[in-house]
């Protein structure tokens, strides 16, 4: 009898832990390919694996994850009797993890986008969705539901869709519903809100100080409303790693294992899968009993812990000691069980030819900035003089090599830098020392009687900080036009360096 009874709390063990694969080279340059041991999917059957095709701290994508993708499904289904659900981050389109596959505009692009291609979000979800599909991947663990209020925020910034919860909602709702258009999940994500921090939860545990009033009108807004779609809302929800002590009543408390936290998220009757944020991120990963605390709070999936294994026999002792509920565990496992049979059972779409591509999306983005009509006035289609950061020397370089016949007047001066959002290496917005260098530079320009510009890769409100307040008047004061290119990703270099070079005769998305 109690080996009947060990077999199946190691059947629902294996329901809740989501382990991690990678393909050769995934973790550093010289890592194997990890992925779970055939005896740990004997013993702990997985309803869900996570991929990922990009290495970090580097940011380098990684080929072969689509194949690993196939192959670990094909090896769960002959070893458990049924294929696991796959699910990977690909706020940024499906190449973002796979190259090959479109690598999209961030969020904040998307939205901005709206203004001068409608159906921008939901077209871009659904070509992720599609594309997701195609290379065996189920769930999209996105969008990003956080409202990005703290302009020093170094994680999240062009990764949410805007500053207002207005913003944020609808966005969000469209993205949802063009996933699901495709055949895809959605697993909205960072709750309870991750956009008032300037600490990354990947290193360490941010701290939110607002009363639950300011929590309610503000970073959990989005989320009760996306929820209270219940017959389209999505199917899972992510919850953060943060310091949030008006909600958890307990400050230092992470709020993915706060049963307070959880709670307070299904009070709109979302019955569906609550997941933790990766559990190897350092905010929590060296707490005791990670997997025991997160389930026993509400959590139904843990996510990529560091060793699959080793969480799944604490979670095993934890059971037969009576320090975890069997009753919760069977809860969490059947709840991942239905999301496996929801997304399996979908049909996989075919690619559409009819979706906005990656460049068009990205040149509706760019041309929704505030200052685009100047910028095209002063130096977009001028192939102006670039003076940049290191990240942005190749667009100059370009530029500069090519041949000029002598101009009729002086070539604009436009100085480009920026700051990415990225796990674990990321930035806030642009910094004063840099802003100094961007203004000494211009400044050059303005004495020669040039026309300037600035090219910012980074979120708007990157640029709205105290310690810029004389930069942005200094711009103002000159009538330096201002570009706003969200993001250093290699989509919107590009295609950012196509509208300096290009002719005024043929300026790229003039007709898009």
């Amino acid at each position: 009898m109690m080996g009947e009874k060990r077999r199946r709390l190691e059947k629902w063990i294996g329901a809740v832990i989501i382990p991690e694969f990678r393909p050769v080279g995934g973790e550093s340059p010289e890592a194997l390919e990890r992925r779970p041991s055939e005896a740990y999917l004997r013993r702990f059957p997985p309803l869900g694996l996570i991929g990922f095709g990009r290495r970090m701290p580097d940011g380098l994508r990684i080929e072969g994850l689509e194949a690993l993708t196939g192959d670990l499904v094909q090896s769960a289904n002959r070893i458990i009797g049924r294929p696991p659900f796959v699910c990977a981050d690909l706020e940024c389109g499906a190449g973002y993890h796979l190259p090959g596959a479109s690598l999209l505009p961030p969020a904040r692009a998307l939205a901005a986008a709206e203004s001068t291609l409608p159906g921008a979000v939901a077209a871009a979800a659904e070509r992720t969705g599609r594309e997701a599909r195609a290379a065996g991947i189920d769930l999209v663990l996105a969008p990003v539901l956080d409202v990005n209020t703290n302009p020093a925020n170094p994680i999240i910034g062009v990764r949410a869709f805007g500053r207002t919860v207005d913003e944020v909602t609808t966005a969000g709702r469209d993205f949802v519903q063009g996933l699901h258009s495709a055949g895809a999940g959605a697993c909205i994500k960072h709750y309870p809100g991750h956009g008032d921090t300037h600490q990354d939860s990947h290193l360490t545990l941010p701290t939110i100080l607002r009363s639950v009033e300011e929590l309610e009108q503000c970073e959990l807004a989005p989320f009760h409303r996306v929820l209270g779609d219940t017959a389209s809302g999505p199917l899972a929800v992510m919850v953060a790693h943060l310091d949030v002590p008006a909600l958890t009543g307990e400050p230092g408390l992470p709020t993915s294992l706060s049963a307070a936290v959880i709670d307070g998220m299904r009070r709109d009757g979302f019955d569906g899968v609550v997941m933790t944020d990766g559990l190897a991120m350092l905010s929590v990963s060296d707490l005791p009993d990670l997997g025991v605390r997160s389930l026993a709070a509400g959590c139904d999936a843990l996510l990529a812990p560091i060793s699959e294994l080793t969480m799944a026999e604490q979670l095993l002792e934890a059971v037969l000691e009576g320090r975890l509920c069997e009753q919760r565990l069977e809860q969490a496992a059947k709840r991942m069980e239905r999301l496996r049979d929801q997304l399996t059972a979908r049909p996989v779409p075919t690619l559409s030819h009819g979706l906005p591509d990656a460049d068009r999306l990205a040149r509706a983005a760019l041309r929704a900035s505030p200052d685009f009509a100047g910028c095209r006035q002063d130096f977009l289609g001028k192939s102006p003089q670039l003076i940049g950061t290191a990240n942005f020397e190749g667009i100059a370089l370009d530029l500069g090599a090519r041949e000029q016949a002598a101009p009729r007047e002086p070539v604009p001066l436009v100085a480009i830098t920026g700051s990415q959002n990225i796990a674990g290496n990321g930035a806030s917005g642009l910094d004063s020392v840099t802003a100094s260098q961007v203004l000494t530079a211009l400044q050059e320009g303005q004495a020669a009687s040039r026309k300037t510009g600035f090219v910012w890769f980074g979120a708007p409100e990157g640029l709205l900080g105290e310690h810029l307040a004389a930069f942005r008047a200094q711009l103002a004061k000159w009538g330096t036009p201002t570009l706003v290119a969200f993001a250093p990703s290699e989509l919107m270099v590009r295609v950012v360096g196509e509208m300096l070079a290009s002719t005024s005769d043929n300026f790229p998305g003039d007709k898009s």
